[in-house]
């Protein structure tokens, strides 16, 4: 993942991965949404960023011990709220 998001210059530009601009992109790729919610469901890992839906509420939310849960009624402003989190958490291991 470290690699993809070098590849993708996301170390050169972190201010334009906001979360207005990146909600906006997945509005139109809706399919987008679908990948990193699979991406959240299929990491097995003892603690990181989640998004999960429930009755149509989409919630974001740092596992195991997040005492903060971000709630959205819309797909694409939570999904890009996990993608932010989840890209700053794995930026943090990059060589």
């Amino acid at each position: 993942m470290i690699q993809l998001m070098e590849d993708a210059g996301y170390f050169e530009n972190t201010a334009s991965a906001n979360e207005s601009a990146i909600a906006s992109c997945l509005k139109e790729h809706s399919d987008y949404c679908d990948e990193w919610i699979g991406y959240s469901q299929d990491r097995r890992t003892f603690s990181g960023w989640v998004i999960s839906e429930r009755n149509g509420v989409f919630s974001v939310f740092y596992h195991p011990n997040g005492s903060t849960t971000l709630d959205f009624t819309e797909k694409a402003s939570a999904c890009a709220a996990f993608m932010v989190r989840e890209l700053k958490s794995l930026a943090r291991y990059r060589e």
